[in-house]
């Protein structure tokens, strides 16, 4: 399972805003080079097509899945202390297909319309 902990406004190549869920996965044990023991988790973020509201509504919600580790291209990092380092890899969001799920439909009307269609609502697996 992974915590739906916060969310974060982007903005897409084609210059349009939507909003992106920030993602925290399991405690973890961790021993830093010093030697010194402490407490993690990872972090992955994923893109919505919410409002900001609802993206809001979901903080504290739990995901059915896990965040694994998976190779990228380089690039810089600054730790909590300050000190740049550069990393290849990143923490990404993979579902569980095989856990059972709720459903909960989410209102059109809270979303945003980029078409003049008749909107339809949203299904999203989420489980409480």
């Amino acid at each position: 399972m992974v915590t739906i902990v916060g969310y974060k406004e982007c903005i897409s190549s084609e210059n349009k805003l939507f909003y992106s869920l920030q993602l925290q996965g399991d405690v973890t044990i961790a021993t830093s080079e010093s030697g010194n023991v402490y407490l993690t988790a990872n972090k992955a973020s994923i893109m919505t097509s919410f409002t900001e509201e609802y993206c809001v509504s979901l903080i504290g919600k739990q995901l059915p899945g896990h965040l694994e580790k998976v190779p990228c291209e380089e690039y810089e990092y600054i730790t909590s202390s300050g000190e740049k380092i550069t990393l290849d890899y990143r923490y990404q969001f993979f579902a569980d297909e095989d856990t059972t799920q709720s459903q909960i439909s989410i209102p059109v009307a809270k979303q945003k319309q980029t078409t003049s269609n008749i909107p339809k609502p949203i299904v999203v697996d989420i489980k409480e």
